[in-house]
């Protein structure tokens, strides 16, 4: 929960700051932080269908770590874009993120906890990783925003999120065999 909460709190802060970054960093126009809005929330849907295969062929661990790598990859993509292009492609990747990483996280607490203690953890949870790391995400990249750049503040988060990632992938879930899932 904790790694998670993390993940998503340097993906909040990539949601939070997307506006700000188009206009101030990029020149950018409303018109164009809709187009990146658009691209980024429209390509949950696919990926949602995409992940279900990843979940049969590799397993949970690995699908929860191919949305953990690939938000350290749009933040750091972000950071490096210089052309509206690169930023789309960069934003993009949110959906990986949001289907993989969120939908196996539910997945997981799903087959590890009871079904009478589900509900309630699965309100929990929502909790620490929506509600808390948003609105500490919010305060956290204003802050750092105001001591560099916005360039800076994605940059951050994407390190952050590559140890997350790292670290990750030594943790042990206890899962079912890939092809067992459904």
């Amino acid at each position: 929960l904790v790694l998670i909460s993390l993940s998503n709190l340097t993906a909040f802060i990539g949601a939070s700051f997307l506006g700000n970054f188009v206009i101030n960093e990029m020149g950018g126009t409303h018109k164009e932080v809709s187009i990146a809005w658009s691209i980024a929330t429209f390509l949950e849907l696919p990926f949602f269908a995409i992940c279900i295969w990843i979940l049969k062929r590799f397993g949970l661990k690995k699908l929860i770590l191919f949305g953990l790598v690939t938000n350290a990859l749009r933040l750091l993509l972000t950071a490096y874009s210089n052309e509206l292009w690169s930023f789309y492609a960069a934003q993009s990747l949110h959906g990986i993120f949001y289907a993989a990483t969120l939908s196996g996280f539910s997945i997981y607490l799903n087959q590890r906890y009871k079904s009478d203690q589900i509900h309630h953890l699965q309100l929990f949870s929502s909790f620490i990783y929506a509600g808390f790391g948003s609105s500490i995400a919010g305060k956290l990249g204003a802050f750092i925003w105001d001591y560099s750049d916005l360039r800076f503040t994605y940059f951050s988060m994407g390190i952050l999120a590559i140890f997350v990632s790292t670290y990750f992938l030594f943790i042990k879930l206890d899962e079912p065999e890939p092809s067992s899932s459904f």
